[in-house]
């Protein structure tokens, strides 16, 4: 300085036309690093001239100048350092806050122009003064005197008066650590209570229709960000979410619904979760939206609940299966849907004892929150059996009156919901009732059965009908515990099987009978379960129901009637220590009663034969003879 070091430091910057930004960042840095050691008069006489040049060289620049600049920023902050550098420099004088404040306004405005104009590297590195602009307004409030012009209110401001969300969000969204740093932008916002719903309708846009990086991107910052969103704020998200629902094709609706999923997955208080299991069911409920997004909605609705860190997750259980029962109740075209989750939420809840209800029940299904006790609940507050039983019987006689007008209706091909067809109708109603009698260890009542029966197997309107309803009535009688209640198993068998058309038995239908025929039987200990093996001994030739098995060997199609005659030997061969005492009178009674069979249609063929009478009757009659 006594060299006149000063002097010609300041005239070598009135010298503009030969100054670079490198040149100014080399020579205006160490001062400002310095500041405090410089005396009044010094900074007077020779900065406060230079700090008034500074910005009109970079105000100078062009757009390319600025870019090449931008492209070296990574490697030293030059143009930052520059001002931040004029800024401790002219804070040393006092009264000088305009000046500050200006310096603090430009470089705003180069960090504006910059993120404008640059490639990607020059936006990061804007991108990176935002952030340093922000981290010092926002997080170290008192680090500056209280006189400082930039305040979080004021940057706030500029962010929102520059439209600077708007520039960050055209392009670079498929970058990760460029998303990244918009998120403390963003957060920022958010925090001075300056995120409109119109930002937040840009951020969603900004995603709309693009490509999978994008998409991704953008969707995990809503995700951290939405915890931090004002109630307000995030209605708003979750109306962008349903907007967005109706016009997205397959891949965009999934990604929205893992999104959506995502929100709630570490929600501790339930509010979240909340939220977003109402999304999801409204969303299912979408009349456009595909079956299989329709499913999915609802699967990430169950995930929810299975998964939710909520204290109230067993009440939210409850909550929801009150809700499906009540859509079951109102909504003929949500029967289906409806009864599927009823079933997959009951299934979330741990299994209980193994007992039929009446019983004792050890171990866990005393507890309040098992299976078991659940189902109970559902059949004791909304006699859950006997509603899906009467909607099953109503559904069918809808259908019966339809298929009296419109006699080619295919069951594959009626969709009476406009999304699941009659067959899926079906199973569905016999699926959850088969669920709620297994896993309640409950018995099915006579009065469900024989609705059932009759609705499905008697009064059946499709062949498919009649085979759901033979198949679902096997699997209820299980050899070792048949979920039909004991006191009236043979009264339905004799009251409703028996008085089945064997010509209408199929092979599910023969099997159906022979579950019922052995399981009665056993009970009145008319047969017996033969010692370490599967088979079973006769101890009383009179079996219920071995008339109507006969009736199916001599009347039913050919390859059931062979099934119904081998059922016949298995139950007629292996006899019981009651019968072998008198083996030889069996074997007697057993031939005559054949014998007795055989001779009644040899005298109705005789009696044919006088008559003249042949064709198809004829032929029935000695095809009943050739099978005995």
């Amino acid at each position: 300085g006594n060299m006149d070091g000063f002097q010609t430091l300041l005239e070598r910057f009135q010298n503009k036309s030969t100054l670079t930004i490198p040149l100014i960042f080399a020579l205006i840095r160490p001062f400002g690093q310095v500041h405090e050691y410089l005396t009044l008069p010094t900074i007077l006489k020779y900065f406060m001239p230079i700090l008034e040049i500074i910005p009109e060289i970079l105000d100078n620049l062009t757009d390319d100048e600025l870019k090449r600049e931008a492209k070296n920023e990574s490697k030293n902050d030059a143009i930052a350092v520059i001002i931040k550098s004029c800024k401790l420099l002219a804070a040393r004088v006092p009264h000088q806050e305009e000046t500050v404040k200006q310096l603090e306004i430009f470089r705003l405005k180069i960090i504006l122009r910059l993120l404008q104009i640059s490639s990607f590297n020059g936006k990061m590195n804007a991108l990176n003064e935002v952030n340093k602009v922000i981290a010092g307004v926002a997080y170290y409030p008192h680090r500056h005197p209280e006189e400082e012009w930039l305040t979080p209110d004021r940057m706030a401001k500029w962010i929102k008066d520059n439209n600077v969300l708007e520039i960050l969000l055209r392009d670079s969204l498929h970058q990760p650590q460029y998303v990244e740093k918009l998120e403390k932008i963003l957060r920022f916002l958010i925090k001075e209570k300056c995120l409109s719903l119109g930002d937040l309708d840009a951020v969603w846009a900004a995603q709309s229709g693009k490509h999978d990086a994008i998409v991704k991107n953008v969707h995990e910052l809503l995700a951290k960000l939405a915890w931090d969103f004002s109630p307000v704020q995030l209605d708003h998200l979750f109306v962008c979410f349903q907007a967005s629902w109706s016009s997205a094709n397959r891949k965009q609706t999934e990604k929205l619904l893992e999104l959506i999923r995502r929100l709630a997955e570490d929600d501790k208080d339930g509010v979240m979760a909340d939220k977003v299991l109402n999304l999801f069911w409204s969303l299912a409920h979408s009349d456009d939206v595909m079956t299989d997004i329709m499913e999915q909605a609802l699967a990430s609705h169950l995930k929810i609940l299975d998964y939710s860190c909520s204290q109230e997750r067993d009440k939210q259980k409850t909550i929801w299966l009150q809700t499906c029962i009540d859509e079951f109740k109102s909504n003929p075209k949500w029967v289906v849907p409806a009864l599927r989750q009823i079933k997959d939420i009951v299934c979330l809840y741990e299994p209980g004892g193994s007992s039929h209800a009446g019983g004792p029940t050890p171990g866990r299904a005393n507890s309040a929150n098992n299976r078991q006790s659940i189902i109970a609940i559902l059949i004791k507050s909304h006699s859950l059996i006997t509603l899906v039983t009467n909607n099953l019987c109503a559904y069918m006689s809808q259908v019966r009156d339809l298929v009296r007008e419109n006699p080619d209706i295919n069951p594959e091909q009626y969709y009476p919901d406009g999304r699941y067809n009659h067959v899926t109708q079906v199973q569905e109603r016999l699926s959850i009732l088969r669920f709620l009698i297994k896993d309640g260890q409950v018995w099915l009542c006579e009065t469900q059965a024989r609705q059932i029966w009759t609705a499905l197997a008697q009064e059946a309107i499709f062949h498919c009908d009649r085979e759901a309803c033979f198949k679902w009535f096997s699997k209820l009688m299980t050899d070792s515990d048949p979920d039909l209640d004991p006191k009236m198993m043979k009264d339905f068998f004799e009251k409703h099987i028996l008085h089945f058309e064997p010509a209408q038995l199929t092979e599910s239908g023969l099997k159906c009978f022979e579950k019922f025929f052995k399981s009665v039987n056993i009970v009145e200990g008319k047969l017996l379960h033969k010692v370490k093996k599967r088979s079973l001994l006769l101890n009383n030739a009179d079996l219920t129901g071995s008339e109507y098995l006969w009736r199916v060997i001599t009347n039913a199609g050919e390859d059931i009637a062979f099934r119904a005659i081998e059922l016949l030997k298995e139950v007629s061969t292996h006899l019981g220590p009651q019968l072998q005492s008198s083996l030889t009178q069996y074997h007697k009674t057993f031939i005559g009663e054949c014998l007795d069979r055989l001779r009644a249609h040899y005298d109705t063929i005789g009696v044919l034969t006088k008559q003249n009478i042949g064709g198809v009757g004829i032929f029935e009659v000695f095809e009943k003879f050739v099978r005995l």
